[in-house]
């Protein structure tokens, strides 16, 4: 396996495809047996016994921006989740190019490794092997996400520390020149040691793109993202608005208030 951030296309995928090219609540499609191999032995597992998955359901962790997310277990038994992204489909219906399909990989190199990032493991698939998908192996946080704990009755010390970790990873992005432009709760995770991971980088996109890089990103990414807590000025220029810093710390701000209210703001 490859080591964190510095993804290549050295993973060979076999099998995968006809699992988790649709997923579908077909009984056709919840009977096939799954079977991921790579050059690790990259394995889907249950999501909550880790025990080898028999459905693809069993390892279906959720979905983010551009792709589904599973749970699978390397050969050494170590768990990883691994992002599927539909790149035919995505360039068929929506006319999207190679370079914006990749402006996720991209961002999360640049962010290098941080203990309030997501780790990234290593990408294969498309476009290198002339696959349909792309496959992205990061970290699992077991903790799950933030979302699940709004209403969990947290201690203000928790809190307060939660908020310090993500301002520090968001200090760090912004460091480093990266927008995550869709931050909420969906998207920062807790890792084993209990601590804030930002997580789903299919939004994200240099604060100062080159005239080549902002046009590769503005056909899939304009007007994406978790409109609760887009800020005011995006909100009245939706189309033309430059996300930007200020935008993240808009959502910190937004995030903050779910946690210390224990509330949903879109759902409550």
């Amino acid at each position: 396996a490859q080591t964190p951030g510095h993804p290549g296309a050295q993973t060979q995928l076999i099998g995968v495809v006809p699992v988790m090219a649709s997923f579908s609540t077909s009984s056709t499609q919840n009977l096939m047996p799954v079977v991921l191999k790579s050059q690790n032995n990259l394995q889907l597992v249950n999501k909550i016994t880790h025990n080898d998955a028999t459905v693809a359901t069993e390892a279906f962790l959720g979905e983010g921006s551009f792709g589904r997310v599973y749970c699978a277990k390397e050969r050494d038994g170590r768990l990883r989740a691994v992002k599927q992204i539909d790149a035919g489909k995505w360039m068929r219906e929506k006319n999207a190019t190679k370079r914006q399909i990749q402006a996720e990989v991209k961002s999360w190199v640049a962010l290098e490794e941080n203990p309030h990032i997501v780790k990234l493991y290593s990408e294969w698939g498309w476009p290198e092997e002339n696959e349909q998908f792309l496959y992205i192996s990061m970290q699992y946080c077991r903790g799950g996400d933030l979302h699940s704990k709004i209403k969990s009755k947290l201690t203000l010390t928790k809190i307060v520390n939660w908020m310090k970790q993500l301002a520090k990873g968001v200090a760090w992005m912004h460091e480093k020149g990266i927008v995550h432009r869709d931050l909420y709760t969906k998207n920062i995770f807790i890792d084993d040691q209990n601590n804030i991971r930002i997580g789903d980088f299919g939004l994200a996109r240099p604060e100062n793109p080159n005239v080549e890089a902002k046009s590769a990103v503005q056909t899939m990414q304009k007007s994406r993202g978790y409109t609760p807590f887009f800020s005011p000025e995006r909100v009245e220029n939706m189309m033309s608005h430059k996300t930007s810093f200020p935008d993240d710390c808009w959502c910190i701000g937004m995030i903050a208030l779910e946690l210390f209210n224990g509330v949903d703001i879109y759902q409550d």
